[in-house]
């Protein structure tokens, strides 16, 4: 989707909004010792409404580095 392409469909008409603090979707991150939201950018394609989150910031992704379980290699 961030390419500009649907994995669904392989449509190109993919559309993003940027994660925003006043959006009710937040993904929670809880670390050690404090628990906040972080909102996830939207990728939306209009041919066939297949529809992916992201969590974009750093420091976000950083937190999940840190406390969250890795799965795989």
């Amino acid at each position: 989707m961030k390419s500009g392409t649907c994995p669904k469909c392989h449509s190109t008409p993919v559309y993003r909004r940027a994660g925003d603090m006043h959006q009710r979707e937040q993904i929670t991150l809880s670390g050690s010792v404090v628990s906040k939201g972080t909102p996830p950018a939207r990728y939306v394609c209009v041919s066939c409404g297949y529809v992916e989150q992201y969590v974009e910031a750093a420091e976000a992704l950083s937190v999940v580095r840190e406390t969250w379980e890795r799965v795989g290699p």
